[in-house]
Formats: C-alpha cells, sequence, structure tokens
C-alpha cells in the first residue's frame, strides 16, 4: 500500500500507518511539518479528520531532492563510469533483494538503524 504524500492528500491516521508508528507520534512530527510550513493541513470531508498534503515549499523540497540525487548520480558515474556505475547498482540491488530489504528501500520504509 503506497500511501505517500506524493500521491495525494492523507489523513494523519494513514501517515502513521505507513511510519509504522502511533497516530500519537505521527500528528507530533506533522505538526512540526506543518509549523516549517512542508505540509498543509486541511478539514476532512466527514469532519472529524485531517487531511495531510504537501505545501508549495513541500513541493519545492521534493524537486530540489529529485535533483540532488540526479547531481549525485551522475557525480558518480563520470568518478567510476557508467558501466561500473550501472554494476554496483545492479550488485546492490541484488544483495537487497537476497535478504529481503528491497521492498523496504522501494517503498522508502527503512528504519534507522538504533
Amino acid at each position: 500500500m503506497r500511501s505517500t504524500l506524493i500521491d495525494g492528500d492523507r489523513t494523519i491516521t494513514e501517515l502513521a500507518q505507513r511510519m509504522e508508528v502511533s497516530q500519537q507520534a505521527a500528528s507530533k512530527s506533522i505538526a512540526e511539518l506543518v509549523k516549517h510550513g512542508i505540509l498543509e493541513s486541511l478539514p476532512h470531508d466527514d469532519g472529524r479528520a485531517r487531511k495531510i498534503r504537501l505545501s508549495k515549499r513541500g513541493w519545492e523540497a521534493v524537486r530540489c531532492a529529485r535533483r540532488m540525487r540526479k547531481s549525485v548520480d551522475a557525480r558518480l558515474q563520470r568518478i567510476v563510469g557508467r558501466k561500473r556505475y550501472d554494476d554496483a547498482r545492479a550488485v546492490l540491488i541484488a544483495c537487497l533483494k537476497s535478504v529481503g530489504g528491497l521492498d523496504r528501500v522501494r517503498s522508502r520504509k527503512v528504519r534507522a538503524p538504533k
């Protein structure tokens, strides 16, 4: 189940499930991002919940991160060469797949080490 804000507006409950945290913990994080102008909180159709979405500033951050990722990829390809980069990427993907981590990486659900 994808429930990222890039895909559309979400409730705090949906985001908490995606983050694998309590609704209270998600609410706290979301409130902080709203405070900093990254997210917007709007009334939901049913009146009880709130819809959360990326703000203009949030979308700018997404576009900036995508540009940075492309820049890093291009830089690494220049440094090691396209073939070596592609080979290394394929090896890393195969390793992730073998330990069952590929889906978590692709869905961006990798937890930080403790």
